[in-house]
């Protein structure tokens, strides 16, 4: 009889233990903040495998009406909506721009905005000169062969 419920014992905590550790193949860590390296592409959903993308325009009009609805909530003033909505409308503007250039010019954009993100991380010591140029080479390899049309998919690593 001891020995059954030591087992017993044992088991729940063998389940509990590996339960706490454990994380669902559907989890999701949801991001809207402004992803690094590209202002064409917003990250939505960031699961273990790959990040889903959503087209930024639609989803910068999302967050004004999310912001709207917080004012008639009275979770916020409408001089603090304001203020966000005016940061909301440049990010649009400059999505817009940046969709007006040709290709080239556009992977060129990329590319020199992605360049000064790494030089600032190299300078700071947060990542190595090699880090930074085999960064470089991959994120530059994903540019050539974007074709210019639809937003550039530079987040999955486990696309299949």
């Amino acid at each position: 009889m001891k020995l059954k419920g030591l087992a017993t014992l044992a088991v729940a905590a063998t389940l509990a233990v590996s339960a706490a550790f454990a994380v669902p193949a559907t989890a999701h860590s949801f991001s809207a903040q402004k992803p690094k390296g590209s202002a064409l592409m917003v990250v939505t959903q960031e699961t273990a495998s790959c990040r889903k993308m959503q087209d930024p325009l639609n989803f910068l009009e999302e967050k004004k009406t999310h912001i709207q609805e917080q004012v008639r909530a009275g979770k916020m003033t409408q001089e603090e909506a304001d203020a966000k909505i005016a940061r909301i409308e440049e990010k649009i503007k400059a999505i817009q721009d940046f969709n007006k250039l040709s290709v080239p010019e556009k992977k060129e954009k990329l590319l020199s905005r992605y360049r000064e993100m790494l030089e600032k991380k190299v300078a700071a010591g947060k990542i190595t000169r090699q880090e930074a140029d085999r960064r470089l080479q991959a994120f530059t390899e994903k540019v050539e062969a974007w074709d210019g049309r639809g937003y550039p998919d530079f987040g999955c690593k486990n696309r299949q």
